[in-house]
């Protein structure tokens, strides 16, 4: 059963006496609190509903949803707000198992929001802003709204993401959003773009040279890429996954090979886990770290702000029948033996494996990187990222005590 425009804001609660002649009646347990006017229901509309909400009483689109003898694909319901146009598409299944529990558990979807500056190269448009001002950069932008930007260095990272689609026959398992500063007016030209470039892009938030990050929540995004660092920092403090893309050379932010796989490289502390670990070596030393490690090796980390993406892109690869995932992941780290046991065992508690691990002792990642041929690297020190920048797309995460003032 799987979701794939949308987030869990719900669960369907089937209560019938003959579940394979129809469900009779339905109840909508709201997980949370969920935005006002779902029009397509019928019995959730109006004002932001509270958790415990219960509605939808012998609702014909929902009974539609179920037919005797089998399971339908149906349209349940519709919200349309300013930037957000989310439709549910469940499958129901008359099952053993949806007989047993009574409930449909619904999956959300992979979603990675960009800005338009990671994702095309806006440098001149930049420096137009910076040296002449905001109307100057307005004119120029409309100026230009037919004239097709150059990939950023997120392009080929987002062109790999959206083709996942196509390896799972599903239109949109994977979605890539666009967040941008810019309004919507001199954001066309992004737009015009994303088309010549036939990225399936569609959905997007202009705010205007507001915080675009403040969007991600309702878009139901799970990673931010941006160059603009503080609307990262923004969003790592409110608890999500944020990188700042830096600039890389062209070879770099084409990917390392392996043209039909999409290989990620995480960092650990800071990134995947907390920094609490770290917070230990810059304050007391790497002999104590090693010590602390060694004493706490059956004790999880707790996770960082990229455990949540981590999880989604695990969640993913089950997906994919054994050898044909085209998803890749590996932990790069300058942890080594005897640290490495409680990352090994974090990671069992958590339920989610890594294809490789790298415990490099401090060794120079970028190499590592080179020869994994990854296709983007998220760590939070800068000068790790600088490097692995020459050979990876890299998002530097300015998060953790390496990065407090």
């Amino acid at each position: 059963m799987k979701l794939v425009e949308a987030t869990i804001v719900a669960e369907l609660d089937g209560k019938t006496a003959d579940i394979g002649g129809g469900i009779k009646h339905l109840t909508l347990q709201v997980a949370g609190s969920v935005p006002g006017g779902f029009p397509g229901c019928g019995c959730v509309h109006g004002e932001d509903q509270a958790t415990g909400f219960a509605g939808c009483s012998r609702s014909r689109r929902a009974r539609d949803l179920v037919k005797k003898g089998g399971h339908v694909r149906g349209l349940f319901w519709r919200w349309s707000g300013v930037f957000t146009h989310v439709t549910f598409l469940l499958q129901v299944y008359n099952s053993p198992d949806f007989n047993a529990r009574g409930a449909v558990t619904v999956m959300d979807k992979l979603v990675v929001a960009t800005s338009s500056s990671a994702l095309f190269d806006l440098r001149e448009s930049d420096r137009v802003y910076r040296e002449e001002g905001v109307e100057a950069y307005a004119g120029y932008q409309i100026a230009r709204e037919d004239e097709p930007l150059a990939p950023g260095d997120a392009f080929h990272l987002v062109q790999k993401l959206l083709a996942i689609n196509e390896s799972l026959n599903q239109p949109e398992r994977v979605e890539v959003i666009l967040l941008s500063r810019n309004t919507a007016d001199t954001g066309l030209r992004v737009f015009n773009s994303i088309e010549h470039h036939r990225l399936p892009i569609k959905r997007a938030a202009f705010a205007g040279g507001g915080q675009p990050y403040q969007y991600m929540k309702p878009f139901g995004c799970q990673l931010f890429l941006s160059t603009h660092q503080q609307d990262v920092v923004d969003a790592l403090n409110e608890g999500m996954a944020a990188a700042s893309i830096l600039a890389g050379t062209p070879s770099s932010s084409e990917g390392q090979g392996h043209t039909g796989e999409l290989r990620f490289a995480f960092d650990g502390d800071a990134v995947l886990f907390t920094d609490q670990a770290e917070r230990v070596y810059q304050e007391q030393g790497l002999e104590e770290f090693m010590a602390s490690e060694k004493r706490s090796a059956n004790t999880p980390l707790g996770g960082g702000p990229f455990k949540p993406f981590l999880a989604a892109l695990h969640a993913l690869q089950d997906e994919f029948d054994p050898g044909s995932c085209p998803i890749r992941t590996a932990l790069v780290t300058a942890r080594s033996a005897p640290a490495h046991e409680r990352v090994i065992r974090t990671l069992r508690a958590w339920g989610i494996r890594l294809n490789e691990s790298l415990f490099l002792g401090g060794m120079q990642k970028s190499e590592f990187l080179r020869a994994y041929q990854a296709d983007v690297f998220f760590d939070d020190q800068a000068e790790h990222c600088r490097a692995a920048s020459e050979v990876a797309t890299t998002g530097h995460v300015p998060h953790g005590v390496i990065n407090q003032p």
